[in-house]
Formats: C-alpha cells, sequence, structure tokens
C-alpha cells in the first residue's frame, strides 16, 4: 500500500505490523498502483504534512492573513461568485436537527452559542465525505463558502460553528468573512498558493 504521510506516525504502523509477525510490503513510487494509492489518500498528506496545517498556521500561511488581506480575499469571492466559479458547499451533518428554534432565547441574550455549537458538533457533527469534500475543495480552490443556514439560523452562532469546523476539522484555514449563514473559509495552497495578494 502507501506509507503513512504523517510525520507523527513515519511509518510506526508498518513498524508494529512487522513486530508481530505481520508481512507487509511497502509498493514503489514508481510502480502505477502505488501512483492510484497516492492519488487516494493526496488531500490526506497534504493536510498532514503541511506546514500551514503542522505549525497551526505558519510558514507564511494564514497567519499573515491582515485586514488588507481579507478584503482583498473577500473582494476576490465577490467576483468569484458573480462568474459562477466560487465553490459553495451546504452543511451536511450526520443528522437532520435544525437548531434555528434559538431565535427566541437569543432574541432576549440569553443563548451561549459556544454550548450550542459544541452541541451541534457532538451531536449532528459532520459527515467524514463533507469534511473530506471541503478539505478538499480549499487545497484546490484556496476559497470556499460554506452554507450553514440549515443548521443554525443566527449569525452570532454561524460564527461560532464556523470558528469551530476550522479548529476541529478543517486546520490552517481561516474565516474571511462571516455574511448571513455563510462562512468564506481560506487556506493557501501548498507547497505554493495561487492566490496572490496585491501589493
Amino acid at each position: 500500500g502507501y506509507r503513512d504521510p504523517n510525520p507523527y506516525v513515519d511509518g510506526g504502523g508498518v513498524s508494529v505490523m512487522r513486530s508481530n509477525d505481520v508481512t507487509v510490503d511497502v509498493l514503489n513510487a514508481n510502480v502505477p498502483i502505488a501512483q492510484e494509492c497516492s492519488n487516494l489518500v493526496r488531500y490526506f498528506a497534504k493536510r498532514i504534512t503541511s506546514p500551514v496545517v503542522l505549525n497551526g498556521g505558519s510558514s507564511d500561511g494564514v497567519e499573515n492573513i491582515n485586514g488588507k488581506k481579507k478584503r482583498f480575499l473577500r473582494s476576490l469571492a465577490g467576483r468569484m461568485k458573480r462568474d459562477g466559479s466560487l465553490v459553495e458547499i451546504e452543511w451536511t451533518g450526520s443528522g437532520n436537527n435544525n437548531l434555528s428554534s434559538t431565535t427566541d432565547a437569543d432574541e432576549a441574550g440569553d443563548i451561549d452559542w459556544e454550548k450550542v455549537t459544541s452541541e451541534i458538533i457532538l451531536n449532528i457533527p459532520p459527515s467524514p465525505q463533507w469534511v473530506t469534500h471541503v478539505d478538499a475543495n480549499l487545497w484546490d480552490h484556496e476559497l470556499v463558502l460554506l452554507r450553514l443556514g440549515n443548521i443554525i439560523s443566527k449569525k452570532k452562532g454561524v460564527k461560532v460553528l464556523g470558528e469551530t469546523l476550522v479548529n476541529t476539522y478543517l486546520k490552517g484555514s481561516t474565516i474571511v468573512q462571516v455574511v448571513g449563514h455563510t462562512v468564506l473559509l481560506y487556506r493557501p495552497k501548498f507547497p505554493k498558493p495561487v492566490i496572490t495578494f496585491e501589493e
């Protein structure tokens, strides 16, 4: 198969299996089937080996996204949306509950949005397929618009949910903007970003 690209594992699984008398064959990288295996895990490999992810957004990645760069990304996203090239992905959790019933309590200022978001993630987590889909699109396109209105209706909750998704599932990405029920995410392509910022 394919050696685990996770630098924290670094072949440890192979060593464990071999030490327990399990025969493990790692394919030569030039064999076509090895290239197919590599292709299957390419987004995982990017996510797990990217310095942007490993260092929590460093290596000239998302930690350098200041206000000027965010304005540029918002403007770019607006142009992409108008011409139909902006990737937009709607939330699909493992459940189908809509936590929009919190509207009355929120108007009274009684909602703890971090608690509500934690309950969403615990009780209606995003499906692994959804996370993989968003992750792949971030690597391919760098800008992705998440539509979260079918899970939570208030902007405060959408912002906290977006932050939780970034910190839990979409490491190395950053929130550029929250508008209504949408969260615009950015993560630079690794090793060479596609979007260049105007000076």
